[in-house]
């Protein structure tokens, strides 16, 4: 899908609306570099160019006068949802003569491996300091 997306919009970009949207509520740039797993700077210099296109707002943190909040905007979210539809549109053009059956099993895989990688990704608090048998 990330191919079929425009270059209108780059992958840091994109990932900063879909974890503002995500979020339902205002977060702190901060959190969002943390769930994307880049630099702050990169995040602020994003929310900067997506405020300026009117897709994210910021808005002052209640909880602390000098941090700031970004909320995904509906401009924002219009654009989530182009892209989300091109790429089911790329998706689809892709697969065309695949059977049901073929489509049942690539999505039973590609869930597997995000279980494995999520797994992967977990602390494995149960298993630690336990002999392996």
């Amino acid at each position: 899908m990330n191919r079929a997306r425009t270059n209108a919009i780059d992958r840091t970009a994109l990932g900063v609306l879909r974890v503002a949207a995500t979020a339902g509520k205002g977060m702190r740039p901060t959190e969002i570099a943390d769930e994307l797993s880049v630099h702050p700077s990169s995040v602020t210099r994003h929310v900067q160019a997506l405020a300026q296109t009117g897709k994210v707002a910021i808005k002052p943190d209640p909880a602390d006068g000098r941090a700031s909040l970004i909320e995904v905007t509906p401009a924002g979210l219009a654009e989530l949802w182009q892209l989300y539809e091109q790429g089911v549109d790329a998706f689809a053009d892709s697969i065309p003569d695949w059977t049901t059956d073929e489509v049942r099993a690539l999505a039973a895989g590609l869930s597997r491996l995000v279980a494995a990688l999520d797994a992967r990704a977990t602390p494995q608090t149960q298993t630690e300091g336990k002999p392996h048998q």
